[in-house]
């Protein structure tokens, strides 16, 4: 009978060992910039790009926050109403005080920040909450049917 040596082990246990780390499991999320998460879409979400100009900061953030907003208004009720009822729809969505209404906020990503002049430039990346703006959208009568 032969005698299994040392190294012998060593070497198939190093095998066994190499073979099962090449398992798959679910895949990893890349994150769209180095050290930074792609945004989770929530239920009930859908992740959108805003750009927003003002000279106040927080202005440029919540215009940017409210792009994205109008950039899913347009997906949910098409370009052509959304144009047709701009007005109203500046009044009772576009222009709140509160934009963190219509979004997931846990999600926000400053993707620039610049200041040009007096002017401070955003874009960001952020979940939109698809639910609260067809709420509204419904409550104002612009959503369902023919606008």
């Amino acid at each position: 009978m032969r005698k299994i040596s040392i190294a012998s082990l060593f070497f198939l246990f190093l095998i066994i060992f190499l073979y099962s780390s090449c398992a798959t499991g679910a895949p990893a999320k890349v994150p769209a910039e180095a050290g930074k998460a792609v945004p989770e879409e929530a239920p009930g979400a859908k992740v959108y790009e805003g750009t927003g100009k003002d000279s106040s900061m927080l202005k440029a953030m919540n215009d940017a926050k409210m792009d994205a907003v109008r950039k899913a208004v347009i997906d949910m009720i098409g370009v052509g109403n959304e144009k047709a009822n701009r007005e109203k729809l500046e009044e009772v969505l576009y222009n709140t005080k509160n934009p963190n209404a219509f979004i997931d906020t846990d999600t926000y990503e400053t993707l620039r920040k610049d200041q040009s002049g007096d002017d401070f430039l955003i874009d960001c990346r952020v979940a939109v909450n698809l639910e609260a703006v067809e709420s509204t959208l419904k409550a104002h009568g612009l959503f369902g049917g023919e606008v």
